[in-house]
Parts: C-alpha cells; structure tokens; sequence
C-alpha cells in the first residue's frame, strides 16, 4: 500500500466474511473505505464497526441481500435503511448500498424503497 497510499486517491478495501480481526491491520495500512459493510456477519456487525473504526474509515455497504431487499416488503427495506443511517451515518463516513450486488431475485420494488429511503432519512444532519 506504500506506492497508493502516496497518490492522490482514496483506498478501498474489499473482503467478503468476517474482516473485523483484519480492520487494525487495515486501518494502520491506510485504507480508507471498507466495502462491504454485511450486516448478517455476526463479528462484523455495522454498530461496532462504526464504533471502533468509524473516526479513521468510511463505510460502504450494509443493506441486506440474503433477505431484506430480495424477500422483504418495501416497508423492512425503508426501516433497515432507517437503521443502518441512523447507526452508520453520524460523524459522515457512510455510503448507503446494498452489501453486496444485487441478484435479479431483489424486485425492482424493493430497490426503488431502498433509494427513495435514503433520500428520506441520508442528509445531514442526521437526526434519526
């Protein structure tokens, strides 16, 4: 990361599973931007990474593909986006996006709930 961390551009980290005994290792390297924020992964949850790393990194990610967008209502979906703003969001350094890409078994509709959610609830200040 030596080269990188010298230009002029930010560092994206993508790990797929449990990152969390990496995220030292990573932060201390320079990385700037964790993708992707999973929040079904029990030891990567989005609170405590925020709460551990959220001064140092950006956050990419954190709306459920295994479940909320392909099998919830457009309601789960606006709520989990209310959540994952009102968790990640404050101090800055959040990027709403699904956890990982989106599958085609995620209906349109659910994915229309996820912008028009955060548009809702994304802008500073957060007061959720």
């Amino acid at each position: 990361l030596d080269d990188i961390g010298n230009r002029d551009c930010k560092i994206l980290y993508h790990s797929c599973g449990a990152a969390y005994p990496m995220m030292p290792g990573l932060v201390e390297d320079g990385m700037d931007v964790f993708d992707p924020l999973q929040p079904v992964e029990v030891i990567s949850e989005p609170w405590r990474l925020k709460k551990d790393f959220g001064h140092k990194l950006a956050f990419l990610g954190g709306i459920n593909v295994q479940s909320t967008l392909p099998r919830g209502t457009p309601e789960d979906v606006r709520q989990e986006v209310r959540q994952r703003i009102k968790e990640m969001a404050p101090g800055g350094g959040y990027i709403l996006s699904p956890a990982h890409r989106m599958l085609p078994d995620i209906p349109f509709r659910n994915i229309r709930a996820m912008y028009d959610a955060g548009e809702e609830f994304g802008y500073y200040p957060i007061t959720l």
